[in-house]
């Protein structure tokens, strides 16, 4: 492989975008056409797809995803922006290399790589006619057998994976003739056994060699299927799972390995929210402008995502679908909660984090009321204050030291008067001493005229 060639391979999407971006700004409007409009809207597609589906992971519900690939002219399977998949899996096996010199407890991730590299040129092969298969099944269990400890178990987090909802994922691969199709859905409470089961019956009807989390996913299943049976072959598996699990657990009932309680549809509730992913990708836009560096715009960009997750994450638990009034003091509200309760946000295996966490627990969905007691930042006097429990209750985040108030799901702004008056919150500077002389002096002045009339 050539040097050129391997530069462009570490070369990240991320950072590719943002010099797409600036470079769209210096032709300017008028000579962006042709060529490069092209270029930036594939480059925007493909941000809109990280995003989406970095919060469907992000948010504490199940995963159920669709996507689509292309092949190029050299046969590989490209993202939408035309950059070949190979080159994604190749960068996430560099990562997982550098992190297990670090660690030996990491050696599981070089090993899922690899298994995902395979994986691809199996895609791709199937996808050039070269198989007598169109469909390929993959079951990719999280590493149990490695979740023993407490320190084990926020390793495996930051290799991507949720061992605290026992997550398996399944991935259905089919080519119809144009296009690759994959469908991935969870399988919460899930174990290798589990999986083997679910394989085992219908409509699989296939028995795993594999006993451990890697050989599974290196073991996948093949066959050829009509393109109008695939949407339902991940919901058959999943269903498959799922009676198993009621069998074990009294009858009860699951969706995706949650109770009906738990489940809810993370890639549906995402697709509602289209407005505030678009108002994201353009608040990157603009800080792309805004920043001469990369590293820059990258921190700027990751906390405006953070913000932007913990808007969604709010308004997903409230199931607030309530069009928005205001996307940055929602977005800026939401935030605040979040990094005062020490929330992450892991999208697609990127962890997002703010600030040093206060709560015990640092991962999952916690309640509004986790904050009762906490101190945020008010966006608007930037106090650390004590939010009431009855505002937090109703998702709102209130300062009681200056009186704004804003709705954390739609950013709709309230005042409300504050409990103790401007001049004993915090010491006049010269302008508001200035304005209070005045002030006097006005009052003053109306009095004279009266005294004399």
């Amino acid at each position: 492989m050539g040097t050129s060639a391997t530069n462009e391979q570490s070369e990240t999407f991320e950072r590719r975008y943002f010099e797409t971006l600036r470079r769209a700004r210096a032709i300017g409007a008028v000579a962006l056409k042709g060529s490069h409009f092209e270029e930036l809207s594939d480059y925007e597609c493909r941000q809109y797809d990280e995003l989406e589906s970095g919060f469907v992971e992000a948010l504490d519900g199940t995963v159920n995803t669709h996507y689509e690939f292309e092949l190029n002219e050299q046969g590989k399977l490209v993202a939408r922006d035309k950059e070949p998949t190979e080159f994604m899996l190749n960068r996430a096996l560099v990562n997982a290399q550098l992190l297990a010199r670090q660690d030996s407890f990491f050696e599981f991730m070089v090993e899922r790589t690899k298994a995902e590299l395979d994986e691809l040129h199996q895609q791709e092969d199937m996808a050039r006619g070269r198989t007598s298969y169109n469909t390929i099944v993959t079951f990719s269990p999280y590493n149990e057998e490695l979740a023993t400890l407490s320190d084990n178990i926020k390793k495996l987090e930051q290799a991507a994976q949720v061992p605290r909802w026992r997550r398996a994922m399944i991935r259905v691969s089919h080519w119809d003739g144009q296009r690759l199709h994959i469908f991935t859905r969870s399988i919460d409470n899930s174990s290798v056994e589990l999986l083997r089961e679910a394989a085992a019956g219908p409509p699989l009807n296939h028995r795993f060699r594999a006993d451990c989390a890697n050989a599974m996913l290196a073991e996948r299943i093949t066959s050829k299927l009509p393109s109008a049976f695939i949407k339902n072959l991940p919901v058959m598996i999943t269903e498959e799972a799922d009676r198993l699990l009621a069998d074990r657990n009294g009858g009860l009932e699951f969706r995706q390995g949650r109770s009906q309680e738990e489940a809810k549809a993370a890639q549906e509730f995402i697709q509602t929210q289209n407005d505030i992913v678009l108002e994201l990708i353009n608040i990157g836009r603009r800080l792309a402008l805004e920043h001469d560096n990369f590293a820059d715009y990258k921190a700027a960009f990751e906390q405006a995502t953070y913000n932007c997750s913990a808007l969604l994450e709010a308004r997903f638990k409230l199931g607030v679908h309530e069009p928005l009034v205001d996307y940055q003091a929602a977005a800026e509200a939401a935030g605040a909660v979040a990094e005062a309760e020490g929330r992450e946000y892991n999208m697609c295996g990127y962890v997002l984090k703010r600030g040093e966490p206060n709560v015990g627990v640092k991962t999952g969905f916690e309640s509004l009321l986790r904050l009762e007691g906490k101190k945020v930042q008010c966006p608007e006097c930037k106090h650390q204050v004590v939010v009431p429990k009855s505002e937090l209750a109703a998702g709102h985040l209130h300062c009681p030291d200056c009186g704004y108030g804003v709705d954390v799901c739609t950013g709709r702004r309230f005042n409300k008067k504050p409990n103790v008056p401007k001049a004993e919150r915090k010491n006049l500077g010269f302008v508001d001493q200035l304005e209070k002389a005045l002030a006097k002096h006005s009052r003053q002045k109306r009095k004279l005229r009266s005294d004399f009339s």
